[in-house]
C-alpha cells in the first residue's frame, strides 16, 4: 500500500472516538433540532463508509 494511503488509514483510526464512531467535524448554531438530527445521520455515514475503507484495507494486508 502507498505512503499516503496508510498515513489516511491512521488517520482515520486516530480520529475514531473510544466508542467506535467519527464525529462530524461541524457544528450548526442556530438550528439545534435539525442539527441533531442531521448530525446523527451524517456519523452514521461517516462511520459505514470509513470502516469499509478500514476493513478493505485490512484485507488488502493479509
Amino acid at each position: 500500500m502507498g505512503d499516503l494511503v496508510e498515513q489516511n488509514l491512521r488517520f482515520y483510526l486516530e480520529q475514531m472516538t473510544e466508542d467506535g464512531i467519527w464525529n462530524i467535524p461541524w457544528e450548526c448554531g442556530s438550528y439545534s433540532e435539525a442539527f441533531a438530527v442531521t448530525r446523527r445521520y451524517w456519523t452514521g455515514v461517516l462511520l459505514i463508509d470509513r470502516y469499509k475503507i478500514v476493513k478493505l484495507s485490512e484485507i488488502l494486508i493479509d
